[in-house]
């Protein structure tokens, strides 16, 4: 990250290394943002008292010095030390290289022995630097108090600090302080100093040496968010595909994976911070304040408002010129009839008490792209909405007085709707099927929506279906001759041939899964089906040549997860991109498929198996040969473990390949690492060693125990 004091900390290192004798000659070289060879090694040269600088005389002479220090400050690019400069550090030991980059990515790429990253400050270091700098004007106290706001701003970041010290150390008026404090809080400070010139500047560095304008995009989109917000790549994912941000993409796991790309690639730049939460990441807050001052420059045309505790939209202001607008997170409660956005393509209004919009307020709208009206108090969208044309990503997510959507059937041109939460809404609009573009529907926990008859075959691109905790109350998927009902409804089988994601729980019905449906299918999570029995016909699991996770839980009726009425027999090449296998609380499920253990299946990519609560299960479906690339079973708790050591197998070969430690020597196991298991048994986890033949097999997890010797 540009600022944090990288140039600081190599002139500190210079000085004891200096000190200590540690070398003969340090030399120091600034590369800058466009290297020049030619100028690199002639600073080398000078160092070393030579006239010359070409490569082959560099090389000559560094090898006579017995031990040579070279510090290369502010790298941009990789640079080849060897061919192109002349530093021979590869084939002379006492030859030694620091550098300091702003990117992790380029440290990699010079195939860096140890990467450190230079930490922001703490906040009491931050005050003491900030103080060094604002000098003698904090000693009133009115301003201190507004100055230790002030210093919180600049996030730790050495050059913030720095250059905002030095911009107010000569005001003495406590209210030029607070405008201040307003300005940095806003990410606007056009009058503080040298601010914009010395600061904004030089992190603006950064983003203009990225390499491709979707990173560019993708990093002004992370501003979009409030300040200290878990930036989640579904998120990011969901408005970019709304958009149409990404190019050469098809498919939302595709677009998901370049997200993910993305976002890796900005963190590796220094640009993006790691979050706590998973699948998430974080701007740092200086950072976040450059980020929203480019986009509202040159030509991003981005306004971003966000989490500013505003009351008002103000009506007056023209928004005519904007082409993405975030006030999300403020207080907003009324808004302006009309407003003039010609050019918006993105507006994120969510996280606000609103509780109606005007019926005009999309007509000047036309151009939107991607509308966020989520956590807020509608109870309908406006008659405007249908002006909407263009619109390709709607999020409604936990409107939770929301009733009416009827005008979401005219979004034609939709490919994401996301209702997740919205309990108010009884029923979806007739004419949604008319949606004929959408790829995702989120419809988690809507608990009054009932699924409509005829409605997901129709929505045949369909890629991603989430329906859990919803109120279905008759047969989810009924097999029926030539044809599969959905809720009484005829859905043919392929028609949703697009599916890859199936998120269904907490949903009632005793038939059988359709067959021919979900052959792209990755991920199939079945929870909460109190009266489903058998879950697959051996037709239906053949189908599944895409399946990578499969998750059973919480199902307290199920007894085979295939069942044999049926002709078609179960291929033993079923399942062979299946990596996950997950079966949790399923008190009943007798075996894995009618047939065991004549017949096993080869699961020529399993990787995980996770057991838990399934005492009635006698065996799995493994053979001697199978499963090759698993690599761990995990157990939940001691329990499964005496349960586990009961399964029967086909033969003995197969059960020695599982055997795992008897019930003493894990109660022995747990005696002599006591210390490990005080340490860790508050979080419920500690592992035990598994004794096996397996091929790749290293650990049994063990959780929850509470047994103590």
């Amino acid at each position: 990250m540009g600022g944090v004091g990288k140039t600081a900390l190599l002139e500190e290192i210079r000085r004891k290394v200096k000190e200590a004798e540690m070398f003969d000659l340090v030399i120091d070289v600034v590369v800058s943002q466009n290297p020049n060879i030619a100028q690199i090694q002639r600073d080398v040269a000078d160092a070393l008292g030579m006239s010359e600088s070409s490569n082959k005389m560099l090389v000559t002479r560094l090898k006579q010095e017995k031990k040579v220090l070279i510090m290369l400050d502010d790298v941009w690019a990789q640079l080849e030390l060897v061919k192109e400069v002349g530093i021979p550090y590869q084939e002379h030991n006492g030859c030694k290289v620091i550098l300091t980059s702003r990117s992790a990515e380029l440290c990699n790429l010079m195939e860096t022995d140890v990467s450190v990253e230079v930490a922001t400050l703490s906040e009491e270091d931050s005050w003491q630097l900030f103080r060094m700098r604002a000098g003698q004007v904090l000693e009133s106290d009115d301003i201190e108090v507004v100055a230790r706001k002030v210093a919180q701003e600049c996030c730790g970041l050495p050059l913030a600090i720095v250059v905002v010290g030095r911009a107010l150390r000569s005001y003495k008026d406590s209210r030029y302080w607070e405008e201040a404090l307003s300005q940095l809080k806003q990410s606007v400070p056009s009058n503080i100093g040298n601010v914009e010139e010395k600061l904004y500047k030089s992190l603006e560095l950064s983003y203009q040496n990225l390499k491709s304008s979707e990173l560019k995009q993708l990093f002004l989109y992370c501003c979009l968010f409030h300040k200290d917000y878990d930036i989640s790549e579904e998120e990011v994912t969901r408005y970019a595909v709304g958009e149409n941000l990404l190019s050469n993409i098809s498919t939302l796991e595709e677009a998901r994976g370049r997200v993910h790309f993305l976002l890796e690639t900005l963190k590796l730049s220094c640009l993006l911070l790691d979050s706590k939460k998973p699948r998430c990441v974080r701007l740092h807050g200086v950072v976040r304040d450059v980020a929203v001052y480019i986009g509202s420059k040159y030509d991003n045309h981005f306004l971003v408002k966000a989490g500013l505790h505003l009351r008002y939209w103000r009506e007056r202001e023209n928004f005519a010129a904007w082409d993405r607008i975030s006030l999300m997170n403020n207080d907003l409660q009324e808004i302006p009839e009309n407003p003039n956005c010609s050019k918006l393509v993105l507006l994120l209004l969510n996280m606000n008490p609103i509780t109606s919009l005007p019926t005009n307020f999309f007509e000047n709208m036309v151009t939107l792209n991607v509308l966020d009206l989520s956590d807020t108090y509608i109870t309908c969208l406006p008659l405007s909405s249908a002006c909407l044309k263009k619109l390709g990503t709607l999020r409604l997510d936990r409107c939770k007085w929301l009733n009416d959507i009827n005008v979401v059937g005219e979004l034609k041109t939709l490919i994401i709707l996301s209702l997740r939460e919205c309990i108010q809404i009884s029923a979806l609009p007739e004419n949604i099927v008319a949606l004929v573009k959408l790829k995702l529907l989120d419809l988690s926990y809507c608990t009054s929506l009932p699924i409509p008859r005829n409605l997901i075959p129709k929505l045949t691109r369909l890629e991603e279906l989430y329906f859990r905790g919803c109120n279905v109350t008759e047969a989810l998927f009924i097999e029926n001759s030539d044809v599969i009902s959905f809720c009484t409804g005829v859905v043919p089988p392929g028609s949703l041939h697009k599916l890859t994601t199936l998120e269904t729980l907490d949903t009632i019905h005793s038939r059988l899964l359709p067959s021919d449906t979900f052959k792209k299918l990755k991920q199939l999570k079945i929870m909460g089906c109190p009266c489903l029995k058998h879950v697959f016909l051996p037709s239906i699991a053949n189908e599944f040549q895409s399946l990578e996770k499969l998750e059973m839980k919480n199902n307290g009726s199920i007894e085979t997860i295939i069942t044999d009425k049926e002709v078609c027999d179960l291929k033993k090449g079923a399942f062979p991109m299946l990596q996950q296998l997950l079966l949790i609380k399923l008190p009943r499920l007798g075996c894995f498929f009618i047939g065991e253990p004549a017949k096993t299946l080869d699961w020529p990519s399993l990787e995980y198996i996770h057991l838990s609560d399934c005492s009635n299960l006698a065996r799995l479906p493994i053979g001697r040969e199978s499963a090759q690339k698993l690599k761990k079973l995990h157990v939940a708790s001691l329990n499964d473990v005496i349960w586990f050591k009961t399964l029967k197998w086909k033969d003995n070969t197969t059960k020695s390949r599982f055997d795992i430690m008897n019930e003493s020597d894990v109660l022995k196991a747990v005696q002599n690492v006591h210390a490990m298991i005080d340490k860790e048994v508050d979080n419920g986890v500690f592992y035990l060693t598994v004794l096996s033949v397996f091929p790749a097999i290293k650990l049994l997890k063990a959780e929850y125990i509470n047994h103590r010797v």
